[in-house]
């Protein structure tokens, strides 16, 4: 669904005039497998939220774990996001979404988790980020 010609909200002015909006789908990616049960997106101006439930594959790699190809390029890194459901052993994990993708972190190690660390796991999320797009 996409917004043609736009609405005036609050006010007829320029500033009120809200002429993007749209919602889809789209298809994360990562170096190991990954089923996409779903994964949604509303994009309102430069703000983009966005719904994620993926199982991943199974993997021994030590590198960083990223979830590639989001709707729209991430303008900042850091953005934040949160978990609804997720079966990795680390309840304090965090959803950063970077210009890269998005990482999942394990506080206090600052560090991203690897693919070893989601193998196998249900990573169910939600996040915001700004685009340029």
């Amino acid at each position: 669904m996409a917004l043609s010609g736009g609405v005036y909200l609050g006010g007829t002015g320029s500033a009120n005039k809200l002429d993007d909006y749209e919602e889809g789908t789209f298809t994360p990616t990562s170096s190991i497998g990954v089923t996409v049960n779903y994964a949604n997106y509303t994009k309102i101006g430069r703000i983009v939220y966005i719904n994620v439930d993926v199982q991943m594959a199974s993997s021994s790699s030590s590198s960083i774990f990223v979830l590639g190809s989001l709707p729209f390029a991430p303008l900042d890194s850091y953005s934040a996001g949160s978990f609804n459901y997720q079966t990795t052993t680390y309840d304090n994990a965090t959803v950063n979404i970077e210009t890269s993708g998005v990482v999942i972190r394990n506080e206090p190690d600052t560090g991203g988790m690897s693919y070893a660390q989601v193998s196998g796991r249900r990573l169910i999320f939600s996040g915001t980020y700004h685009t340029s797009a």
